[in-house]
């Protein structure tokens, strides 16, 4: 799934925000029905790459994607296994991360 968002921070900013964004997502869940283990998170020029297993009971998913950051615009893609859509519709989830970027950027 990928979602692109348009900008109009410096692209150092830009950085830092969601960079602090990814380490809420991770942290942020403690004693939450959502479990965020195995987090790997690594900038390479202006890509973030990131990784981790989301647990919520007895189920494991890996979530994996990378962020890059253009001068004007934010690309994320995440790689989310098939079966997820089944409770979450594509579509809502574009929806939401890029409901949250925007807002992390304004």
């Amino acid at each position: 799934m990928r979602v692109t968002v348009t900008h109009n921070q410096p692209k150092q900013e830009v950085k830092k925000r969601i960079d602090g964004a990814l380490d809420d997502i991770i942290t942020g869940m403690p004693g939450g029905f959502v479990q965020i283990l195995d987090e790997q998170k690594k900038w390479t020029g202006d890509q973030l790459d990131f990784a981790f297993n989301a647990r919520a009971g007895f189920m494991n998913v890996p979530v994996k994607g990378f962020v890059l950051v253009e001068d004007r615009q934010v690309t994320i893609d995440v790689d989310l296994p098939a079966f997820i859509s089944q409770f979450l519709p594509e579509a809502q989830m574009k929806t939401g991360i890029e409901s949250r970027v925007k807002g992390l950027l304004t």
